[in-house]
C-alpha cells in the first residue's frame, strides 16, 4: 500500500523509476535499469568517437587508452553503489568486451577467448594491468567503503551501512534480496580481510597490535560491518579506549 507524500502541501506523484543525478532509482531496487542506460550511453559515446579513431590508422595502444580514458568512466557511473548480482556482473563484462573488441578490429564473427582478449589488451598497453569490468567496480567498492567509513559515526549515510533490524523484525517468506552490505562482506573476504578482522580481535582482546591497517578506528569499523561480537554486543567503534579495555573478553566472528 502506497500513502501520499507531500510537501508543502503539494502531493508527489508515486512512479516506479526516476533518474536522479544521471543514476536511476527503482522501486525494486535493482540495478538492471542503471546497467541498461549506463551501456546505451557508453555505446553512443563510441560510435561518436567511431568516424575519428575507430576508423583510422591511430595505434590501438592510443585508442584504448581514449577508450579507458573517455568511454569506461560512462560505463562504470555509479556502479560503486550497484548491488550487483552474477547477471548483472556478466552484462557489464560483455559490453566492454564488445568495446574492446571493435577497437582491436575483430567482427563479431570472429571468435576469441575472453582471456586471450584481455591479454591481447594488455600486450598492446606495454604490459598494462587489464581486469574485467566487474572486478575494477568491485575495487570501486572498496573505496566507497573506505570513504564512508572515515566519517563520523553520526553521517546518515555510515549509519544506513551498519544499522541492524530491531530483535523483535522477522524476515519476510521467501529468498531475500540481496543488498549492498552483503556484496562488500563478500568483497572484504575475498580480498583477504578476514585476516585484518582476525588481528583486529587479537588486539581487542588485548593482544598484538595491529599489521597492515593505518588506523584502529578503521579496523574496528572493518571489525564492526563484519558482525564481529563479543559477549553478544556489536563492537563500539566510537568508544576508543573504552572498546579496547571492554573487548578483553573473547571475541567471535559471527559468519
Amino acid at each position: 500500500m502506497r500513502f501520499p507524500i507531500r510537501i508543502d502541501g503539494e502531493e508527489l506523484e508515486n512512479v516506479k523509476s526516476f533518474c536522479y543525478l544521471g543514476a536511476v532509482i527503482t522501486a525494486s531496487v535493482s540495478c538492471m535499469e542503471n546497467i541498461a542506460q549506463r551501456i546505451a550511453k557508453a555505446s553512443s559515446a563510441f560510435s561518436m568517437l567511431q568516424k575519428c579513431l575507430w576508423n583510422t590508422n591511430i595505434k590501438n595502444d592510443t585508442n584504448l587508452r581514449v577508450y579507458r580514458t573517455a568511454i569506461r568512466p560512462i560505463l562504470m557511473y555509479g556502479s560503486s553503489t550497484w548491488t550487483l548480482t552474477k547477471t548483472a556482473e556478466g552484462k557489464l563484462d560483455a559490453a566492454e568486451r564488445r568495446f574492446l573488441r571493435r577497437i582491436l578490429g575483430y567482427k563479431w564473427s570472429d571468435k576469441i577467448r575472453n582471456t586471450d582478449l584481455y591479454a591481447e589488451v594488455s600486450g598492446t598497453m606495454h604490459n598494462a594491468e587489464v581486469s574485467k569490468l566487474s572486478d575494477v567496480v568491485r575495487k570501486e567498492r572498496l573505496k566507497l567503503l573506505g570513504h564512508i567509513m572515515r566519517r563520523s559515526d553520526e553521517r546518515l549515510v555510515k549509519m544506513a551501512l551498519l544499522h541492524e533490524p530491531i530483535p523483535t523484525w522477522t524476515r519476510p517468506r521467501g529468498r531475500s534480496s540481496r543488498i549492498w552490505k552483503d556484496l562488500i562482506k563478500a568483497d572484504l573476504l575475498s580480498a583477504g580481510f578476514d585476516n585484518v578482522v582476525h588481528e583486529a580481535k587479537k588486539y581487542m582482546a588485548g593482544g598484538s597490535p595491529i599489521h597492515g591497517v593505518a588506523k584502529i578506528g578503521y579496523a574496528w569499523s572493518i571489525c564492526r560491518l563484519m558482525t564481529v561480537t563479543y559477549g553478544g554486543e556489536c563492537v563500539d567503534t566510537t568508544a576508543g579506549g573504552g572498546a579496547r579495555e571492554r573487548s578483553r573478553q573473547q571475541c567471535t566472528l559471527d559468519k
